[in-house]
């Protein structure tokens, strides 16, 4: 069998020479949105090839009776060598490159020779994209603005991402938008996220208000008849069980007549709300939600005040 040409970097026509020393600055070193292209094409791929690596070991693990603690540490280590693996093995082959940059026309040569890379210096810039990662991925934004396009685990590495053929302008604008969207998508779907669980607690708050809805009206009929507020909501009358899915306990100030609402599900677990009784002018009693402990925005407009 054939061996597999070796892929060169390109250069523009206008640029060749014949002059070895001076190759190094002919060549056309890979853009920043380019790349950027490429890492989202890449994500998508190692992504699934973790998905469905974990899937498989999981489930047999799941078989063999492991706990799910250890098989979702295990999942985790799998998703981490997949992509290792992925990075690594692509990018010290002949190609020099992984789906995304093969897309975008793009190889990882070293920076000195401008040619192919051992599996272990690729394993090395694979680790080395965790550095590019911190302070806001501030490693990836210098790679616009080096000499040779290198972001952070390049220069750690050794390495350069090239051209090894022109791009049109097409294939640019498809990598911007790429680029583009998949951050906007994740904010705006972090946004609805958030928003839906909001949405669901203040809905688990407002049954948990129902439920003890018995109550006030088991103190306000006490009320009426004695004079006074009950020692307890037993006393009162109230049959409901406080300890429901929803509402860990609920109890009464005989005092005050303030009936405390404690919520037994997350994140309001352990958290309070409170039901007061204000004196209407008939002699009877009206009811005003409180917040307790819980924070304010989890709870009904009417109770925030």
């Amino acid at each position: 069998m054939p061996a597999t040409p070796s892929i060169s970097p390109y250069r523009p026509p206008a640029a060749r020479v014949t002059d070895d020393a001076a190759f190094a600055d002919e060549a056309t070193y890979g853009g920043f949105w380019l790349r950027a292209g490429a890492l989202v094409i890449d994500s998508i791929v190692t992504f699934a090839l973790a998905w469905a690596a974990g899937l498989v070991i999981g489930f047999g693990l799941a078989l063999a009776g492991v706990r799910e603690g250890a098989i979702g540490l295990l999942g985790g280590l799998v998703g981490i060598a997949a992509a290792f693996f992925y990075f690594s093995l692509m990018e010290s082959s002949e190609r020099g490159a992984t789906l995304g940059k093969r897309a975008f026309r793009l190889r990882v040569v070293s920076a000195a020779e401008l040619d192919r890379i051992s599996f272990g210096r690729a394993a090395g810039r694979y680790f080395a994209r965790f550095i590019s990662m911190l302070v806001l991925y501030i490693g990836y934004l210098m790679q616009p603005f080096t000499r040779r396009k290198q972001a952070l685990h390049d220069i750690i590495a050794g390495t350069v991402v090239v051209l090894v053929a022109p791009v049109s302008g097409l294939l640019t604008a498809l990598a911007v938008i790429l680029a583009l969207l998949v951050p906007a998508g994740g904010i705006l779907a972090g946004i609805g996220i958030a928003a839906y669980q909001d949405y669901a607690v203040r809905a688990r708050v407002a049954q948990s208000l129902a439920a003890v809805a018995p109550a006030r009206v088991a103190v306000q009929a006490y009320w009426a008849q004695e004079g006074r507020f009950p020692g307890s909501l037993e006393e009162a009358g109230f049959k409901g069980d406080a300890s429901g899915s929803l509402v860990q306990a609920a109890s009464i100030d005989p005092a005050s007549g303030t009936i405390t609402v404690t919520f037994a599900f997350a994140p309001l677990e352990g958290q309070t709300l409170l039901l007061v009784p204000e004196k209407d002018a008939r002699g009877g009693l009206t009811w005003a939600c409180r917040p307790g402990t819980a924070k304010p925005s989890y709870l009904p407009a009417s109770c925030r005040s």
